[in-house]
């Protein structure tokens, strides 16, 4: 494992810790990537908005208080990960100084924040793809939003419009 993560070059891993920190770093920014797509949907999901939605799945997202209410439920799994991650990354940050070759404590518990990492990042991953895999654009809420934009911003509604058009062709599910 040292060899293949770079730490076999004469120098005691021990007191090297930026490949696994880099490595932690790097994991913790695709879940964050991931949260910022969850909340885009989630925001474009609200009621006032209405230009998304995710996917029904049954025994999924449903609301017990509004029946006619369609909770992100991906974009939560996604979002809980993005906001655990950086505390994760933290900890390995906080592992770097080690006493001279033999650090104790520091380097020890790096294993299983980056096993969590790991983990947050693929719950969000597959959680978002289910997301985007089933995600129905609501045109005409597009549309109506674009136009209330109105007045010089006509390059706002052009984008929109652009964006719509590329999703459709993508094969999102359209919602008249």
């Amino acid at each position: 494992v040292a060899a293949r993560l770079g730490l076999a070059d004469g120098v005691a891993w021990h007191s090297r810790r930026d490949a696994i920190v880099g490595l932690g770093a790097a994991v913790g920014v695709v879940v964050g990537a991931l949260g910022k797509l969850a909340r885009d949907v989630a925001l474009l999901m609200q009621r006032e908005i209405g230009e998304v939605s995710e996917p029904q799945i049954a025994g999924r997202g449903s609301s017990s208080a509004m029946a006619n209410k369609h909770n992100p439920t991906g974009c939560q799994v996604a979002l809980s990960a993005a906001v655990r991650a950086p505390g994760l990354v933290a900890s390995l940050l906080a592992g770097m100084p080690q006493e001279l070759e033999r650090g104790l404590g520091g380097w020890q518990a790096e294993a299983p924040v980056i096993g969590e990492l790991f983990a947050l990042a693929g719950g969000a991953a597959h959680a978002m793809r289910v997301v985007v895999d089933g995600l129905e654009v609501d045109v005409a809420e597009m549309a109506a939003g674009a136009a209330a934009i109105g007045g010089d911003n006509g390059d706002a509604i052009a984008a929109a419009a652009r964006f719509v058009d590329e999703a459709i062709a993508a094969g999102v599910p359209r919602r008249d």
